[in-house]
């Protein structure tokens, strides 16, 4: 068993960060702590918290050695994506300018920002922002040249 020494200001710590986390998974994890620091089983933690046992041990691990504040930082499963700074002026500028295909689009984005970006990125980039593959029509039957030729001035003008 895990021999834990509990000070004032590590208790007020762990108060603290159940309910003022920097990130949402920390509570989680704070309140695991807490529970331990109560004299709560560690056998009963994982139930009580909905973590499973190896959170639990990793977590009171990782206090142990390296005290609370490694417990508060955040942990990112994966960097940041580089046009997340630059998402406004982007919205800003598709808004009045949207692009008409995906390839447009990663133009103006390595136009505006200096980051080049390969299609398939750029349309996950740009399905959250609303904007969204064109559905494509369909002309009439070239035997109906009175069909097509109104189908073209009234659908594909130009702007």
């Amino acid at each position: 068993m895990i021999q834990i020494h509990w000070s004032a200001a590590a208790l007020h710590a762990l108060r603290y960060g159940r309910f003022h986390p920097p990130d949402p998974r920390v509570p989680v994890r704070m309140a695991a702590l807490y529970w331990r620091s109560q004299g709560v089983a560690t056998g009963d933690i994982p139930r009580l918290c909905g973590m499973s046992k190896a959170r639990v041990q990793r977590s009171l691990n990782a206090y142990g050695t390296g005290r609370i504040a490694q417990r508060q930082r955040r942990e990112h499963d994966r960097p940041q994506r580089p046009l997340v700074d630059h998402r406004a002026m982007l919205e800003a500028n598709f808004r009045p300018h949207p692009p008409a295909t995906v390839a447009a689009a990663a133009a103006q984005i390595t136009a505006l920002t200096g980051i080049g970006r390969r299609p398939t990125q750029v349309r996950h980039f740009l399905h959250p922002l609303g904007r969204k593959p064109r559905t494509v029509g369909t002309l009439p039957a070239q035997a109906e040249v009175g069909a097509q030729e109104a189908c073209t001035q009234n659908v594909w003008r130009p702007g």
